[in-house]
C-alpha cells in the first residue's frame, strides 16, 4: 500500500452530493494552486465519513501526520441555509451519528480558523445572502482517529447540497485556507476550549474571526448536563496543539459543571475567561 505523504487529506463520501460537489470544484481549481501540489490530496470514501475508523484511514494510505478535512453536507431540522466548520466528537452518551460515546476527535484549531475566515471572505465577496456562516459545536463521529480532523459543510437541505455555486465557493475557501495553513511555519493563534452557547455559537464565531484565538472543541450548552472530567480533559487536550485557554459562557454552566472545568483547567495550568 502506498502511503500518501501529504500535509492535508480532503475526504468526501461518493454518496454525499455536497461533499462530492465540493471535491469536483477543488479538482477544477487545483491548477491555480500549484504550490499545493504534493501537499494536498482528495480522497474518495466508500462509506459515510461519520463512521470511519483508524483502520479505514490506514487502508487509504493517509499519513499519520496528515490533517484531515471532511467535505460534507449538513442537515438540520430547521433547514437553515448554512456554511459551517466544526470539530468532531460525542460529548455525551449519544453516538447515533457515528463514533464512540463520550469521546472527542483530535481537532485542528488553526486550520478551522483559516477555513472559517476564508468562508467569511468568500461569502462577503459574493451575492450569496441569508446563510449562517460560522462554527458549529463539537458533534458526531468519527471520534477514534489519530489524525487531527475537522468538517466543512454545506447545509441544510438537498436543494443547497447540489448548488454548484456553493460547491465552488467552498472549494475556493478550502484551497485558500490550505494555502495559508501550509505556509505558516508555527502556530499563530491561541487555542481555546469553549463551554456554552448553542449549537451555532455566533459570539464565539465572531471572536475567532476578529481576534487571534482558535478553538479546539466547542461543548454546547445542551451538552453541559453530561459534562464530566473526561470530557473536559479531552476538550483541553485533544487538538493539535492542545488548548491553552478556556472560555466559559456566563449563566449557561451549572455550578457543578463549572467546578469540573475549573479543577481540570487548574490542574493543566490553563487560563479561564468568562464571556
Amino acid at each position: 500500500m502506498m502511503v500518501l505523504m501529504v500535509k492535508v487529506a480532503l475526504l468526501y463520501w461518493r454518496e454525499d452530493p455536497a461533499g462530492r460537489g465540493i471535491s469536483l470544484a477543488i479538482r477544477d481549481l487545483l491548477n491555480e494552486y500549484g504550490e499545493l501540489s504534493g501537499k494536498v490530496s482528495l480522497v474518495e470514501l466508500g462509506k459515510n465519513p461519520l463512521t470511519i475508523t483508524q483502520d479505514d484511514v490506514d487502508s487509504l494510505g493517509i499519513n499519520t501526520d496528515s490533517h484531515i478535512v471532511v467535505l460534507s453536507k449538513h442537515s438540520s431540522e430547521s433547514g437553515r441555509p448554512s456554511l459551517t466548520v466544526h470539530p468532531a466528537g460525542n460529548p455525551s452518551n449519544d453516538a447515533a451519528l457515528g463514533g464512540s460515546p463520550r469521546r472527542l476527535s483530535y481537532s485542528t484549531p488553526l486550520l478551522m480558523k483559516l477555513l472559517l475566515s476564508m468562508l467569511f471572505k468568500k461569502v462577503s465577496g459574493s451575492d450569496i445572502t441569508g446563510f449562517y456562516v460560522g462554527l458549529e459545536a463539537t458533534h458526531h463521529g468519527p471520534t477514534d482517529l489519530d489524525n487531527p480532523l475537522c468538517f466543512i459543510e454545506i447545509g441544510s437541505t438537498p436543494e443547497m447540497w447540489v448548488r454548484v455555486d456553493l460547491h465552488r465557493l467552498v472549494g475556493e475557501a478550502v484551497l485558500g485556507a490550505l494555502n495559508d495553513f501550509l505556509s505558516i511555519s508555527e502556530q499563530s493563534c491561541v487555542v481555546v476550549a469553549s463551554f456554552g452557547e448553542n449549537h451555532y455559537p455566533a459570539r464565539l464565531t465572531r471572536r475567532v474571526i476578529e481576534s487571534n484565538i482558535c478553538v479546539s472543541h466547542i461543548i454546547a450548552r445542551y451538552a453541559l448536563k453530561n459534562l464530566d472530567e473526561g470530557i473536559v480533559q479531552q476538550a483541553l487536550t485533544k487538538s493539535v496543539p492542545p488548548a491553552s485557554m478556556v472560555f466559559i459562557e456566563k449563566n449557561s454552566v451549572s455550578r457543578a459543571s463549572e467546578n469540573v472545568i475549573l479543577a481540570k483547567a487548574k490542574e493543566l495550568g490553563i487560563k479561564i475567561e468568562y464571556y
